[in-house]
């Protein structure tokens, strides 16, 4: 259990509802940190998932969540878990699970359809790239801290130095990792911080 720190007998959650006797049995664990997907219907969002048991779990937000979505919390290997909301404030909201759920599907990266897979976010974020003198309009498909799948109608070289900026945002600076014309992959010169991506995430929404 890499990444973990057992609390005792707590409840997972602050302030989780349900049976008093279950939240003391539900054994609570601490993730250091856990970059995870939130999907809010058919939308992605970002989210670290800080506390989990048996039972729910806590995360941080980097968006507002709307009443009455339908919540899954996706990590980057394809594991799902469908979640439903009861708590948020100050960035974080508690969760619990729909059903009950095996922590080692939670923390082991070995698990799931793509254990090796980094976690990626879809968006349709649009945007301007300059390359060479040259100005194109973008749109960005899907985002991570290090890089960016994009759309672009310009031709663009590998390992070409790229500037994207998009409206509300710093410029920033990417390289052209691989390309399948209209598509490329770009990998960023600065890794972005989690609260970079939200912000990105929430542009996009």
């Amino acid at each position: 259990m890499s990444g973990l720190k057992k609390i005792g007998s707590e409840p997972s959650i602050d302030q989780l509802d349900g049976d008093p006797s279950e939240q003391r049995t539900a054994a609570r664990f601490t993730l250091l940190i856990r970059s995870a997907k939130l999907l809010v219907d058919d939308k992605e969002f970002l989210c670290v998932i800080r506390d989990a048991s048996r039972t729910g779990l806590r995360l941080r937000l980097f968006n507002r969540i709307p009443d009455r979505a339908r919540l899954v919390v996706e990590l980057a290997n394809g594991e799902n878990f469908p979640v439903s909301l009861v708590w948020e404030r100050d960035g974080y909201g508690g969760f619990t699970f729909n059903q009950e759920v095996a922590l080692e599907r939670l923390i082991e990266n070995g698990h799931g359809p793509f254990p090796n897979r980094k976690l990626r976010l879809k968006t349709l974020l649009g945007g301007h790239l300059y390359a060479g003198g040259n100005e194109s309009p973008i749109t960005i498909e899907n985002l991570s801290v290090q890089g960016a799948c994009i759309t672009c109608g310009s031709k663009l070289a590998i390992d070409q130095l790229v500037r994207i900026e998009i409206e509300g945002l710093p410029p920033f600076h990417a390289k052209v990792r691989w390309r399948q014309r209209p598509h490329y992959g770009l990998v960023f010169e600065q890794i972005l911080s989690l609260e970079e991506l939200g912000r990105l995430i929430e542009l996009a929404g």
